[in-house]
C-alpha cells in the first residue's frame, strides 16, 4: 500500500467515525431542542379566596418560573450542542470526501493540484493586500483614516 492510499484511506475512516456519532447528536439535540421551543406553558391559576391557598400558589408558581428559568437554560445548551455536532458532522464529511478525492486521483496529480490552488490564493490575497493604487483610491476606507 503506497503512503497517499494509506492517507486517503485515513482520511475516510476519520471522517466515517466522526460522522456517526455527530449525525447520531445532531439529530437529537435538534430534536430536543425543536421539543422545548414548541412547548406551551401552563395558563396561570386562577386566585382563590382562601389566603393559605393563595400563599402556596405563589409559592408553586415561584418554584415553576425556577423550573421554566432551567428549561430555557437547557433549551439553549441543546441548540448550541446541535450547532456543535452539525459543525462535526460538516467536518467529518469534509475528511470523507478528501480522502475519497485522494484515494480517486491519479498518481501525485493532488499535490500538485492542492498546491497551485494554495498558491494562486496565497498571491491573490498578497495582491490585494500589497497593491498601492488599491489605498489611494476613493473608494478605500484608509482614505478617511487619519495618518
Amino acid at each position: 500500500m503506497r503512503h497517499r492510499e494509506l492517507i486517503a484511506t485515513a482520511f475516510r475512516v476519520g471522517g466515517l467515525l466522526l460522522a456517526m456519532p455527530s449525525a447520531l447528536g445532531f439529530v437529537y439535540f435538534g430534536y430536543s431542542a425543536a421539543r422545548f421551543y414548541f412547548l406551551k406553558p401552563l395558563p396561570p391559576a386562577g386566585q382563590s379566596g382562601n389566603p393559605m391557598i393563595g400563599l402556596l400558589g405563589l409559592g408553586l408558581s415561584l418554584i415553576g418560573k425556577l423550573f421554566v428559568f432551567f428549561g430555557g437554560a437547557v433549551e439553549w445548551a441543546l441548540v448550541v450542542l446541535s450547532v456543535v455536532s452539525f459543525g462535526c458532522l460538516a467536518l467529518a464529511c469534509i475528511l470523507f470526501f478528501t480522502g475519497r478525492g485522494l484515494h480517486a486521483a491519479p498518481r501525485e496529480s493532488w499535490a500538485s493540484c492542492s498546491q497551485s490552488c494554495s498558491g494562486l490564493s496565497r498571491s491573490s490575497w498578497s495582491l490585494q493586500f500589497a497593491n498601492p493604487c488599491h489605498w489611494s483610491s476613493p473608494a478605500s476606507p484608509s482614505r478617511y483614516l487619519p495618518m
